[in-house]
């Protein structure tokens, strides 16, 4: 086994075994409900967030009608991104027999309630760009693919104008009612 040389690098080895781990989870509280059997996780943090989603979002629940139409299984952990955002679509794409999994990583300390759901919008708008290409099939494609999507200053972060304007619908539609 090579040694990783840099930050980046062991971070996409984590996230490659982490996908690789997830590929054979077992059904979570999410993946029973049968309105997202795509978008799985074993957070309840999470869980709740993606049923307050589906129920004060239309614009979230068209993310999840759209996830529902591909070959994808999007897992929604929680964990820490790099750069200290508050949400992010981890660079690794892994194969399960007909699906490819993907993977966001969402910090509920960072944001809560309504805000969370606008986070998991965001990258699950994110997670529709990358299934919306059948051939981003691997990590490599996928940075490729948001290279030409949405580039930014540093090499490894990449952003869309549709996922800002995607997470601020849904964020002002979950928010609603907390005003």
């Amino acid at each position: 086994m090579a040694i990783c040389s840099s930050v980046a690098q062991r971070s996409r080895i984590h996230a490659a075994l982490l996908l690789v781990a997830l590929a054979g989870f077992v059904e979570t509280a999410v993946a029973q409900d049968a309105t997202t059997p795509r978008l799985k996780s074993s957070s309840v943090a999470v869980a709740a967030a993606l049923s307050a989603g589906a129920r004060d979002s239309a614009t979230f629940r068209q993310l999840i009608g759209k996830i529902e139409e591909t070959d994808g299984i999007v897992y929604i952990e929680e964990g820490t991104c790099l750069h200290g955002v508050r949400a992010c679509l981890l660079h690794v794409v892994a194969i399960s027999g007909d699906h490819r999994l993907l993977q966001i990583r969402i910090e509920p300390r960072k944001a809560r309630g309504c805000w969370l759901v606008g986070a998991i919008g965001h990258e699950l708008h994110h997670a529709i760009e990358v299934l919306s290409h059948a051939n981003v099939r691997d990590g490599r494609a996928m940075l490729s693919l948001f290279g030409r999507l949405g580039p930014t200053a540093a090499a490894d972060t990449f952003e869309t104008k549709a996922a800002i304007r995607t997470g601020w619908s849904v964020e002002r539609e979950a928010c609603r009612d907390e005003d």
